[in-house]
């Protein structure tokens, strides 16, 4: 196996290595990561050899998948992606060596090579996989406890991946972002959950706006706020 890898690595360094634009990839989906060849559609697939790779946190290479002698070679496929991934080799004859992840992780982010070797050429290909999880829908709450003349709003979401960006608004759109205070504390799965809270004078009437960007998803959740107080009447 080792000997295949270094190989590989040595023929497509001659021949340069292609790099893919990012690809996102939603927390809990499966995801094809692309990885093409030149290829004749009459020559044959049987020495077609497939080896997709990871560097670990260490730094190491870490097999993802590998197929050669026209079937999985997966005794040495890292942990982490045990029954997680499969390759296609009905879609070799096409030049294609793609990788499908399944139930992608955030521990999954990173750079992936896919290595390519059959009768005609040796290849190196490589793709960014960046992971990201949408915010549920904001939740608000008032307090007006122990807020003498004042009111505190509070927003509250979760499940999202990466950290957020929190904006306020006041009624003029003019940016109060620094008057608010704002956590973002990950979870178990490492997703982020997020309780924003800034505090308004008790006027009769409030007009402002929270939003939530995940610029990594392009998701961005704009919520206004409008409060009226009402007076009691004296008798």
């Amino acid at each position: 196996m080792k000997k295949l890898v270094t190989v590989l690595y040595v023929v497509s360094a001659l021949l340069g290595a292609v790099v893919s634009s990012p690809l996102v990839a939603l927390y809990g989906s499966d995801v094809i990561l692309s990885c093409t060849f030149p290829h004749k559609p009459d020559s044959g697939t049987r020495r077609v050899m497939v080896v997709w790779q990871r560097k670990d946190s260490s730094g190491s290479d870490q097999v993802v998948h590998s197929y050669y002698y026209q079937r999985d070679q997966l005794d040495q496929q890292g942990e982490a992606y045990r029954n997680r991934t499969q390759i296609f080799p009905e879609e070799f004859c096409k030049g294609n060596a793609s990788l499908k992840l399944m139930r992608v992780r955030l521990e999954d982010e990173g750079r992936y090579t896919c290595y390519v070797g059959n009768e005609q050429d040796n290849v190196e290909h490589s793709v960014d996989l960046v992971v990201t999880a949408p915010y549920v829908e904001p939740s608000l709450n008032f307090d007006l406890s122990n807020q003498d003349d004042h009111i505190l709003l509070v927003f509250t979401s979760s499940g999202g991946y990466p950290s957020a960006t929190i904006q306020w608004l006041n009624e003029a759109g003019n940016d109060i972002t620094e008057n608010s205070t704002t956590t973002q504390l990950a979870d178990e799965t490492g997703r982020f959950q997020i309780r924003s809270e800034v505090v308004f004078p008790a006027v009769e009437n409030l007009s402002y706006t929270f939003i939530l960007e995940n610029r990594a998803l392009q998701q961005r959740i704009t919520r206004p706020v409008s409060v009226t107080l009402e007076t009691p009447a004296t008798l």
